[in-house]
């Protein structure tokens, strides 16, 4: 078995391509498995259940997934992910509508968003396309979600060969891939349920493997992750399953990777993966692997300073999964009490695993902290603009 520190070869079959060259590189203790599902009390919140991340690398198609994911361990009928209250992440979205829109001509289309999440994005470019929209998501919340005067319609369910009969000029699946046990499997479901409807455009997106691991985001590895693709792992999927890629290009500050298809017949084999490209993706990986003691060490020094200095007002600001890993990794309920997150639907509540109570901004302002830990290194800029806004002056450490 490998380990954080180490890594050892296997033959265990790549769940995509079915290589048995495949690699362990990369464990971590049990962690809280949900991060879009925050805790309604502190006893739930101490109670999360937990879950081993296990990282194989394929040394054929690059895929890199975590074989500790459990889908016994994870429900999406409650997730909440949405990051519509972000200017910046608000930006990403209206860019890639209009990218989508611009390149395949979209005006008064229907287009099928598949794990519509809270609908943001589907109403974004129907709004921008005049189009009409239709999303399907289990966790779909209609109590909150306003239409605005855009044509849409929602169904809280899974998707399934029972929406076959959906006529649509594009269909999304973003943010679906890397969450689910079998990935496979929706983009198989998608293709079979477009049958003939050879024009219809499909876009994906899922997390970036470079991102990850070649930034060395250590915190992004979190439970909810089944899955990581980089450029020939998210070709081969498509190919092997129905579709030909138009374009496969990073997006949203090259931390998730898109692609764009058309169905083409099925049964035809996916090209040969670029052997170049999994080997370098191979080294990096194992860079990480190494990384991983050094951040952890650091990590360890801060963080006993800060145990150290008892009457030090800390504060983490940003609710989300690296949140859940960092400190459940660290255990820092005592020394950091509190959270901000200015997602509306997660104040009140608490970080599972650890129990921190999530906050308003308007509490810190009231709190007056001496540090802020930064738990996302993507809004440090607006976290901090925000911060300055509320009138504190206090140092910062981001994760």
């Amino acid at each position: 078995m490998s380990t954080a520190t180490g890594h050892s070869s296997n033959s265990q079959p790549c769940y995509l391509c079915g290589s048995t060259h495949t690699e362990d590189f990369f464990t971590l203790p049990p962690i809280p498995t949900m991060d879009g599902v925050m805790s309604n009390s502190v006893e739930e919140a101490l109670n999360a259940v937990r879950g081993q991340i296990q990282l194989r690398f394929c040394h054929y198609c690059g895929y890199v997934g975590n074989e500790g994911y459990d889908p016994a361990k994870m429900c999406f009928d409650e997730y909440d992910f949405s990051n519509a209250h972000s200017p910046i992440f608000i930006e990403h979205t209206n860019e890639i509508s209009q990218k989508l829109q611009k390149t395949y001509n979209l005006h008064q289309s229907t287009i099928l968003d598949v794990g519509c999440g809270d609908g943001y994005f589907l109403k974004t470019i129907c709004n921008i396309s005049k189009s009409k929209g239709i999303g399907i998501d289990p966790g779909f919340d209609f109590s909150s979600f306003k239409k605005n005067g855009v044509d849409l319609q929602f169904i809280r369910d899974y998707y399934t060969t029972d929406y076959q009969n959906i006529d649509c000029d594009l269909v999304t699946c973003r943010h679906v891939l890397s969450v689910i046990n079998d990935p496979i499997a929706i983009v198989k479901t998608i293709r079979e349920n477009l049958g003939e409807r050879k024009e219809t455009i499909a876009y994906f997106d899922a997390p970036f493997v470079q991102h990850t691991f070649g930034n060395q985001v250590i915190w992004n590895v979190v439970y909810e992750n089944r899955s990581w693709f980089g450029n020939t792992s998210m070709k081969y999927l498509l190919e092997r399953y129905g579709f030909d890629v138009l374009q496969v290009y990073p997006c949203w500050q090259n931390e998730y990777l898109a692609a764009e298809a058309k169905p083409r017949p099925l049964g035809q084999d996916p090209a040969t993966p670029d052997a170049d490209q999994v080997q370098e993706l191979y080294q990096t990986v194992q860079a990480f692997t190494e990384a991983f003691k050094t951040l952890k060490a650091e990590a360890k020094e801060k963080i006993h300073n800060l145990k150290q200095n008892k009457g030090q007002r800390t504060l983490a600001w940003g609710a989300g999964a690296r949140a859940i890993s960092f400190f459940n990794m660290f255990d820092l309920k005592v020394e950091v009490p509190s959270i901000v997150d200015i997602n509306t639907k997660r104040q009140g509540k608490f970080l599972p695993g650890t129990a921190q109570s999530i906050v308003t901004p308007a509490f810190a302002k009231q709190y007056n902290p001496e540090l802020i830990i930064i738990t996302n290194p993507t809004y440090q800029n607006e976290i901090k603009a925000q911060v300055k806004s509320l009138g504190l002056n206090p140092e910062f450490w981001v994760i």
